[in-house]
This record gives structure tokens, sequence and C-alpha cells, in this order.
């Protein structure tokens, strides 16, 4: 996996993570326009396994070699 994808990855998560909060809050506050069972499984399953699997590539990408610097 290149580090293009595990970019994607991230910007995934992130877009869904702040969708499904964002949804979740205004879910409870203010009133209710979904069934929560859609609302899980449209919303936050997504943002669960998006996380998921960023995290998993993330872990897994090799890390790079540190660069020392000559004084």
């Amino acid at each position: 996996m290149n580090p293009t994808d595990i970019n994607s990855w991230r910007t995934t998560a992130i877009i869904l993570g702040l969708m499904s909060v964002v949804l979740f809050l205004v879910q409870r506050s203010s009133y209710m326009f979904l069934d929560p069972i859609f609302e899980i499984c449209i919303f936050h399953v997504p943002a669960i396994l998006a996380v998921s699997i960023y995290l998993y590539y993330r872990r897994k990408e090799p890390m790079p070699a540190p660069t020392v610097v000559a004084a």
C-alpha cells in the first residue's frame, strides 16, 4: 500500500467520522428525523469501518528510516 492510499483512507475516516458525530448530535439534541437502525447502518458502521481500516494500514506500513544529520 502506498502513502497516497493511506492518505485517502485517513481523509475518508475523518469525513465519515465527522458526519457520524454531527448526525448523532443532531439526532439526539434537535429532533429525530432518521430511524435509529438506519442511522447506525448508514452512518456509524461505515465510519467505524473506515477508521479501523485506516488504523490497520497505518500500523502495517513500515516506519521510514530516521535521517541522521552530521554536525
